[in-house]
């Protein structure tokens, strides 16, 4: 992978929307334990760190709903089955 950049740049651009998506489960957990102030500052981290990607533009409405006082605005679908 390392000599090939094609490959290089799939597996960051791969690895990129992974931890963004984490994130969004971070998120999630931060607010079902009531920490809206460290889910609100992980959804910020998201749009900061991946700006045209569609986890920032998911932590986005989230954050809106998040500030709007919105019971449902976190939920990333990472949850356990």
């Amino acid at each position: 992978v390392k000599a090939d950049p094609d490959r290089l740049a799939a597996a960051c651009d791969q690895a990129s929307e992974r931890t963004a998506a984490m994130y969004l489960a971070l998120a999630d957990a931060q607010a079902r334990r009531g920490n809206t102030r460290e889910a609100a500052a992980t959804l910020e981290k998201v749009a900061r760190a991946f700006p045209a990607s569609r986890q920032a533009e998911t932590a986005e409405v989230r954050l809106a709903s998040l500030k709007r006082g919105d019971a449902n605005a976190v939920q990333t679908g990472f949850e356990k089955k």
